[in-house]
């Protein structure tokens, strides 16, 4: 019978470490890209000491003079694992039996007749620094590829590790005197960033401009088929990168960017009644979902330079659907976060003496041509409507990836759904093969969105949350 280990320790900001030994249970889910990984952990929190000028003992987790001792910020570490032996639980920086590493973000007690229970919200470094906002026009001319904008945006938002004991340096080591709190190198360098397309070759270099966005903003643009490949050279019916990037920060806060293969891992094998693989199926909510399909993207990018609308669309040709399920967005913000990179680089100038081209209440006129935009067109030889016209393609473009991206989940018919099981530890991103004779499922790769562990005093199990990948573009 296989026992469940399981070891909280808890870092306050200014503080020695401490293990959390009266846990009565852990709810604990993990998430990719950009949903944030949280847990919830309950505590005992018995009375433990009398102190003068109390009517009452205080509690395990109340200070001296009746302070909570958890604050906003605190680091916990959540380690677990199933063993057939009882063993200790590894806590060292490279430990396999890490599964979660968080900040507080809050605190909520019960206080009944007999107990007065805490339980502890933690979320991860995905959710804390992800949302990060950051400002950067990242343009044409600093000759910067998708993995390595990236790679500068979380280097960017992370410079922050004065409540971190350990951070990483440019190497990935763990370090007192490190530059950042998630490691986020290219796999050329011994990081999970990749650097090489499903063809082998370079992604393209790209340029991308928003103002005060979330870091993930960008990295979840930059995953799309638009910055991964070099339309229109290359062939956008069958691209070199046929799918949305993936992304997530893992329990060790070291960031991973990477193409979705069909390649499943060892030991992720369901089948239904068959507890041989190591997986063992309590309960299964399935649905092959053909009600939410969105395969016809209608987009507006905003306004051009002489004030007239920037609108187009996208069609999902590897969708299933036999008709057509369309949706409006507005995606006006791209214009404007372009003009603004255009004012920035000084390719636009502030003239209200004429009216060339008019923004937003003012006059601007182009700088002499032969300047590089900064999303990289040379525009010698330009006249007035040329430059107009290459922002309006740049701005359609760019309103494509964003239309793709919604095909990526929506685009055709697929499996989804929820799959109870015994307690095991699964990464959230990988890819399982799911075999049910009763719902007709044969040998289907579905990848795991998220994985929700619930473990108290007499046991635990896994809910975890599926769904096939997005069809490849230019698959039959």
């Amino acid at each position: 019978m296989s026992l469940i280990l399981n070891k909280v320790i808890w870092t306050p900001a200014s503080g020695e470490n401490e293990e959390l030994k009266d846990v009565e249970s852990i709810n604990l889910s993990r998430q990719t890209e950009t949903k944030a990984s949280t847990a919830n952990i309950t505590l005992k929190n018995n009375m433990v000491k009398i102190v003068t000028g109390f009517s009452q003992p205080l509690s395990k987790y109340v200070s001296d003079s009746n302070k909570l001792r958890f604050n906003e910020g605190d680091s916990i570490k959540i380690y677990m694992a199933s063993v057939d032996v009882v063993r200790d639980l590894d806590t060292t920086i490279t430990s396999t039996d890490l599964i979660m590493s968080g900040e507080v973000a809050e605190v909520k007690g019960k206080a009944g007749e007999k107990s007065s229970k805490l339980t502890i919200k933690i979320v991860d470094k995905t959710w804390v620094i992800l949302n990060r906002l950051h400002v950067f026009n990242y343009k044409a001319s600093l000759n910067l590829n998708a993995p390595k904008i990236i790679q500068r945006v979380i280097r960017t938002v992370t410079t922050d590790v004065s409540q971190d004991d350990l951070s990483y340096d440019d190497d990935g080591n763990h370090v007192s005197n490190g530059k950042y709190s998630v490691d986020a190198r290219l796999d050329t360098d011994g990081g999970y960033i990749e650097t090489a397309r499903q063809n082998t070759t370079e992604f393209p270099d790209t340029s991308i401009a928003k103002v005060y966005k979330p870091a993930y903003e960008f990295i979840k643009e930059l995953s799309t088929l638009e910055f991964t490949n070099d339309f229109p050279t290359e062939d956008e019916n069958n691209p070199p990168q046929n799918r949305t990037m993936i992304f997530y920060i893992d329990e060790r806060n070291k960031f991973h960017w990477f193409y979705p293969n069909d390649t499943g891992g060892s030991g992720l094998t369901f089948i239904e009644g068959d507890d041989s693989t190591g997986n063992k199926i309590i309960s299964m909510n399935m649905t092959y979902s053909t009600f939410d399909i969105i395969n016809l993207v209608f987009f507006n990018s905003g306004n051009d330079l002489y004030g007239s609308g920037i609108s187009s669309y996208l069609y999902d040709k590897n969708t299933k659907s036999k008709e057509f399920k369309q949706v409006y967005k507005p995606y006006t913000e791209i214009a404007k976060e372009w003009v603004k990179a255009e004012i920035d680089a000084g390719n636009l100038i502030l003239d209200n003496a004429q009216t060339v081209f008019t923004w937003e209440g003012n006059n601007y006129k182009a700088d002499a041509y032969g300047f590089t935009t900064s999303w990289g067109v040379d525009t010698a030889g330009f006249s007035d409507s040329d430059y107009n016209d290459a922002l309006r393609s740049k701005c359609i473009s760019d309103g494509k990836g964003r239309a793709a991206n919604i095909f990526k989940n929506r685009g055709s018919p697929r499996w989804k759904g929820k799959i109870e099981c015994k307690f095991k530890i699964y990464t959230p991103s990988d890819l399982i093969q799911l075999t049910s004779t009763r719902l007709g499922i044969n040998q289907r790769k579905l990848r795991i969105k998220s994985s929700q562990y619930n473990i108290t005093k007499s046991g635990g199990f896994v809910s975890l949350s599926v769904e096939e990948d997005e069809r490849k573009t230019g698959a039959n």
